[in-house]
């Protein structure tokens, strides 16, 4: 009798553990967190409290995501200080994958008309910021 209980018992936690992380990955979990944003088809943003902001970009083959970390938040000692004053620049943020970099103010907004996005984001930080180009799955 002990047996069929135990056999039930492991039977019925082993389901539990393998169904665990389907249930918390899923995407009704993403939709609902506020820290989450979508704005298109393969570009996710994670907001966090601390000051940290991650960009996923799946569009791109390979996939890859940039991790921001306001300058007046953190403080990273072996950080390369990047400056961006014309389109060459940009080239070489990309070559220093995996790396903490530090773009001004000024830099940052640079950077981001060179890719396209709207330098008034700039403004979010100023004092700078902290950001890492990481590619995923190479």
């Amino acid at each position: 009798m002990n047996r069929k209980i135990l056999g039930i018992f492991v039977a019925l936690m082993v389901v539990a553990m393998l169904a665990t992380p389907v249930m918390a990955l899923g995407p009704q979990s993403a939709v609902k967190n506020p820290n989450i944003s979508m704005p298109v088809n393969g570009w996710a943003q994670l907001f966090l409290p601390s000051g940290l902001f991650v960009e996923w970009l799946t569009q791109y083959n390979p996939p890859f995501f940039i991790e921001h970390k306001d300058a007046a938040k953190f403080q990273i000692a072996n950080a390369i200080e990047m400056t961006i004053d014309e389109e060459a620049d940009m080239y070489l943020y990309f070559a220093n994958e995996n790396k903490w970099m530090y773009l001004t103010h000024d830099s940052y907004a640079t950077f981001l008309v060179f890719v396209g996005v709207d330098p008034s984001f700039a403004d979010l930080y100023p004092e700078g910021l902290y950001i890492r180009f990481v590619v995923v799955g190479k």
